[in-house]
């Protein structure tokens, strides 16, 4: 299936588009935030062309994000073209709510699909709203040995909200390391050191406090990793505490199970078996794009 897939500069938007690629769409790649509001035309002239089955435009706020996006006029000449489909990586956040409720009432989309798994967003009332995880490429998941693995790691930016605090405490435990994200460093390398890891961590807080299920929730279950996450009631409600994963308070908190998991590896390990398993029956990207296309009302 032909999928034209609309995407801002960073890194982060990698995976999400490589989710199409790797089960098998003919996806092509534009950039939406490298010209001016007087130019986004230029977008709906090459979606006529190219005559997509699907758009996917992965969203920004444009007041954070410090480039232009996609006016609400352009989006909905896109929907004249093919099913259109918004991915929201932050739903959850209030920063979000007065663009999410502009797109609703300008029927700017096919389907808006929340990614972070928190009902606390306008999309949840929306009929055509979803409320899913992050997909995510699952090619560059290749899970080592138990026994070759590293004690534990996280990939992430330095944060806020405890975040630093966290994985600082954490790095005090030998084994443990923490990737820092920017733009260089390429998703293959995130799946490779992730796949090597046998406790990932993880920190659940968003930009303004809240919490919802990061990426690297889903991407541990493919890594059959342990995760190690701050308590909230938003991954607790996609999976188990306890049998799927491991809950902390506090940095302190995270340093002890660290510490608990790498001299109790049978149960660590047990746990990553139970995460792989649930990830990839409810959140492989097979799944998570056959409900979505559905949703949209796809036709091929």
């Amino acid at each position: 299936m032909r999928v034209l897939a609309l995407k801002t500069y960073t890194i982060d938007c990698d995976n999400k588009v490589r989710s199409l690629k790797c089960i098998g769409h003919d996806v092509n790649v534009m950039e939406y935030d490298d010209r001016p509001h007087d130019r986004q035309g230029e977008i709906v002239d090459y979606a006529k062309y190219y005559n997509p089955h699907a758009i996917v435009y992965i969203g920004a706020v444009e007041q954070y994000h410090g480039r232009p996006v996609l006016s609400p006029d352009i989006l909905c000449r896109l929907k004249d073209v093919a099913p259109t489909i918004h991915l929201c990586g932050d739903a959850g956040d209030t920063g979000w709510w007065e663009t999410l409720e502009l797109y609703d009432r300008q029927d700017c989309f096919s389907v808006q699909v929340s990614m972070d798994g928190s009902r606390e967003t306008p999309i949840a009332k929306y009929k055509n709203g979803l409320i899913l995880l992050t997909p995510t490429d699952i090619s560059p998941f290749k899970p080592l040995p138990w026994e070759q693995r590293i004690v534990g790691g996280t990939v992430s930016g330095q944060g806020s909200f405890g975040r630093s605090d966290t994985y600082n405490k954490l790095k005090e435990v030998p084994g443990f390391e923490w990737k820092i994200t920017s733009n260089s460093f390429s998703y293959d390398e995130v799946g490779e050191f992730m796949s090597r890891c046998q406790v990932i961590a993880n920190h659940s807080a968003t930009g303004n406090g809240r919490h919802h299920v990061k990426g690297r929730v889903v991407e541990a279950g493919f890594a059959h990793a342990c995760l190690l996450e701050s308590r909230n009631m938003i991954t607790s409600n996609w999976f188990r505490p306890s049998i799927e994963y491991l809950e902390y308070t506090t940095p302190e908190h995270a340093k002890e199970l660290l510490e608990w998991m790498r001299d109790c590896p049978i149960s660590a390990q047990q746990m990553g078996q139970n995460l792989a398993r649930a990830v990839n029956s409810a959140h492989h990207p097979v799944v998570f794009w056959k409900k979505v296309f559905e949703k949209a009302g796809v036709k091929c």
